[in-house]
C-alpha cells in the first residue's frame, strides 16, 4: 500500500548539535527563542557523545557516541520527523541546521528572515545568512549590500536553512555520512542543490557571528581530546578521501563544473584555493 503523503506546514525544523558545552548552547537556543517571532518552529538539540552532567537545558536527543556534526545533524532530523509524524499530518516546509557556535547578532529574527527569503526563490535549496566575522579574500560570503539576497556557489555550514522538497529530491546524498568531522559538507550540499535544480543563497538582510573550534579552543569544558591542528588534519583527510570516494581524484573540478551559468563561481573557488590546501589543482 502506498503510504499517504502528509501535506507541508509552514513550519521550521531547527536542529543544533552539540558536545559538553552546555553554557554555549543554552546561549543560542535562547537567542532562537528570545528572536524568533514570525515563523512557526519546534526547536530540537542533539547531544552527540556528551557527559550526562553537561547536557544543555534544551537536550531533546542523546547519543551515546560522539558522532560528530554530520551524523548528528541526520540522526536529529529523523528524530524531529518522527516526532511531528505522531502529532500531525504534516511535514516540515524547511530545516534549519545549527552549530552551536553560532551567534546571532543585533538581535535579529534570524530564522524568519531566512524562511521568508526561501520562499521568495522557488529555485532556493538552501539559504544563509551572511557572515559578520568572515575574513578577506571571502568577501561574497560577508555583507555586500544592504538588503538583497543573492545566489553563490558556497556558504559555511553554520547555519543553513534548507528546504524540505529540495532535501527530499537530494536524499541522503545532501548530508552524506561519509564527511564524519562534517568538513566536505560545505562544498557537497551546493554540488547537490545544483545537480539538482536547486540553488544556494545568502541574504544581506541578516547575520550570524561565528567562533570557529570553540570545541578545541574550550577543551578545558569539552573535554575534546584532540588538538585543534590534530582535528583539521583528520577533517581535511576525511573530507579529501570522501569526495574521491564520491566524484574520483578528480573531484574539484567536478564540484566547479557543476556550477550553473547563472551562478558566480568566484565563493566555491576561492575556498577550495585558500583554505583547503588545493593550490594549483583547479
Amino acid at each position: 500500500m502506498q503510504e499517504r503523503r502528509r501535506k507541508k506546514t509552514d513550519k521550521v525544523a531547527i536542529l543544533v548539535v552539540s558536545h559538553n558545552n552546555p553554557e554555549l548552547t543554552n546561549s543560542l537556543c535562547s537567542d532562537i527563542i528570545k528572536n524568533t517571532k514570525n515563523v512557526s518552529y519546534d526547536l530540537h538539540v542533539i547531544e552527540t557523545g556528551s557527559d550526562i552532567k553537561l547536557l544543555s537545558d534544551h537536550t531533546t536527543l542523546w547519543v551515546g557516541d560522539g558522532c560528530r556534526m554530520t551524523r548528528g545533524f541526520n540522526h536529529l532530523k529523523r528524530y524531529a520527523d518522527s516526532v511531528l509524524s505522531y502529532t500531525s499530518e504534516e511535514q516540515y516546509d524547511a530545516y534549519m541546521l545549527f552549530v552551536n557556535d553560532a551567534k546571532f547578532i543585533e538581535n535579529q529574527d534570524m530564522v524568519s528572515v531566512l524562511y521568508e527569503e526561501l520562499k521568495k526563490h522557488p529555485d532556493c535549496g538552501q539559504i544563509h545568512p551572511y557572515q559578520e566575522n568572515i575574513y578577506q579574500p571571502h568577501d561574497r560570503l560577508g555583507r555586500l549590500t544592504e538588503g538583497l539576497t543573492r545566489k553563490e556557489s558556497f556558504s559555511e555550514i553554520i547555519c543553513p536553512m534548507i528546504s524540505a522538497d529540495a532535501w527530499e529530491k537530494c536524499g541522503e546524498n545532501l548530508l552524506d555520512d561519509i564527511f564524519y568531522y562534517g568538513w566536505g559538507l560545505d562544498y557537497d550540499i551546493p554540488y547537490q542543490m545544483h545537480t539538482n535544480g536547486y540553488r544556494c543563497y545568502i541574504t544581506d538582510k541578516v547575520g550570524v557571528f561565528h567562533q570557529p573550534f570553540t570545541s578545541y579552543r574550550e577543551s578545558h569544558i569539552t573535554k575534546e581530546k584532540l588538538k585543534q591542528q590534530e582535528f583539521i588534519g583528520l577533517a581535511r583527510e576525511n573530507m579529501h578521501n570522501g569526495f574521491i570516494h564520491k566524484y574520483g581524484h578528480g573531484w574539484m573540478q567536478t564540484l566547479m563544473d557543476a556550477v550553473p551559468p547563472d551562478v558566480s563561481k568566484e565563493a566555491l573557488y576561492l575556498w577550495l584555493y585558500m583554505n583547503d590546501g588545493f593550490r594549483g589543482t583547479i
